[in-house]
């Protein structure tokens, strides 16, 4: 979606990274930040930018705020983003991606949603993407 390649092929490219030699098992376990990142490099991505919930404290509203101004989700702030969600059917991690105008595309539905989808129990970073 992102890079412009088919979900198939991105799960092909994935097979051999850095930190594996074999393809991930997608329903148990998924891809690390470091095979994301080296991901969006190949793709030419020049700059990302990460906001991430852990590094932020937890508001008793549920929010999270890394300073007074901030909120969490973050507003759009690049052309193109990938969000990991917490899947609340199955608890798994998964990526989406989150276009500059808050629309979510999910490579395992069809639909355009929003990072509030009851689907995902748990947003825990967003990382925008830039590209020369």
């Amino acid at each position: 979606m992102v890079t412009g390649q088919t979900y198939e092929e991105t799960k092909a490219i994935f097979a051999h990274t850095p930190t594996r030699s074999e393809p991930p098992d997608y329903v148990t376990s998924g891809l690390s930040i470091v095979d994301q990142y080296w991901f969006f490099r190949q793709a030419g991505f020049y700059q990302m930018i990460d906001y991430v919930a852990w590094h932020a404290k937890k508001q008793p509203d549920g929010q999270y705020l890394t300073n007074p101004n901030d909120v969490w989700p973050p507003e759009p702030f690049a052309p193109v983003h990938v969000a990991q969600v917490t899947q609340a059917a199955t608890g798994n991690a998964h990526s989406v991606v989150l276009l500059n105008n808050g629309d979510v595309l999910d490579p395992l539905r069809a639909g355009i949603y929003r990072l509030t989808d009851p689907a995902w129990s748990e947003l825990s970073h967003v990382i925008g993407l830039y590209k020369p």
